[in-house]
């Protein structure tokens, strides 16, 4: 059986770069030009404080057709995964973790990740976010490098 190959079906770019994250973080848009599927993967680190109900993450996809400006947050409607429009990580146990958010790239071109503290979380917490762009309209997708 001939393998597949899945390399060339999608193109992988950061929103949030890794970092240890104590506040609320606009991650960078991603272009989703060219591809008609996404999600967004988002890797979190133990968590430097306790997660609470009172103090917590709550993670959102935005999106716009303007290059810079004009993030709207999704609707439900416009996600495939979760069925609401938001991943809320408020326990201990939800933390080092890696979550998926899949969404419909029809409304926008432009999407990003957004990350909001809720409560007072002094100590942050570990993460990343990448968009993963799928099902091209010309494959095979360009290689991303270092950087990029």
């Amino acid at each position: 059986m001939t393998g597949r190959d899945l390399s060339n079906q999608i193109l992988a770019k950061q929103s949030i770069v890794p970092a240890v994250v104590a506040a609320t973080t606009n991650g960078s848009q991603v272009d989703a030009l060219g591809y008609n599927s996404a999600v967004a993967l988002i890797s979190l680190g133990a968590e430097g404080q306790t997660l609470t109900s009172s103090n917590f993450w709550t993670f959102t996809i935005e999106g716009s057709n303007t290059s810079g400006s004009g993030d709207t947050a999704l609707t439900a409607a416009m996600m495939i995964e979760p069925a609401t429009n938001s991943l809320v990580i408020d326990a201990p146990a939800d933390a080092a973790g890696i979550y998926q958010m899949g969404f419909r790239t029809s409304d926008y071109r432009y999407y990003r990740v957004v990350c909001t503290e809720s409560g007072t979380i002094l100590t942050g917490t570990p993460m990343e976010a990448i968009i993963v762009l799928g099902t091209p309209s010309s494959a095979p997708t360009a290689a991303v490098t270092a950087g990029t």
